[in-house]
């Protein structure tokens, strides 16, 4: 169990910056992980827009997220993921929806391992809201072991799942 908090400033898709403070915290049984984020925005929340020359806005909302992981233990380093969101704005319509990601760890498929590379991730996330309708994400992901190797640690998920990295949603959560 953990929880944890960060300062985001993201950048959006139309150069427009935001800032954010996510709460977050994490339980790990086993083969299943649970998770939860609250997002607060502070600073400028609101942002103008000139596309296709009609006036609109940007706006940074707060919200939160949660999902539950499992991971599938008669195929190592395959990971399930399904949760859902809710960000919501006065200004603007509620924005909730389902979500599920599905990440593979490609270093199952070699022989040879290198202690100072924890993971190198694939993965897929899929989205829904009525909104932003359907949206999707792939990527791949390295996670490099800069501290101390302690070569005496099993490989339990467990272990692999506390360090890895913190859970945060894929896609955006500001509205234009």
């Amino acid at each position: 169990a953990g929880i944890y908090s960060f300062f985001d400033r993201k950048s959006s898709e139309y150069g427009n910056y935001f800032n954010q403070i996510t709460i977050g915290g994490e339980y790990v049984i086993q083969n299943w992980y649970y998770t939860t984020n609250i997002y607060i925005p502070i600073g400028t929340k609101k942002k103008n827009l000139l596309i296709n020359s009609a006036q609109r806005e940007e706006i940074n909302s707060m919200g939160l997220d949660a999902e539950v992981g499992y991971s599938v233990p008669q195929i190592k380093g395959l990971d399930l993921y399904i949760g859902g969101f809710y960000f919501k704005n006065k200004d603007t319509n509620t924005v909730s929806g389902p979500k599920a990601e599905i990440s593979y760890n490609l270093l199952n498929l070699f022989q040879k391992k290198y202690k100072w590379i924890n993971s190198l991730n694939i993965s897929a996330l899929i989205q829904y809201d009525k909104i932003r309708k359907t949206q999707w994400y792939a990527g791949i992901s390295l996670n490099i072991n800069l501290g101390p190797i302690q070569s005496d640690l099993k490989n339990t998920n467990i272990e692999r799942r506390i360090s890895s990295y913190v859970r945060r949603p894929s896609l955006d959560n500001s509205l234009s």
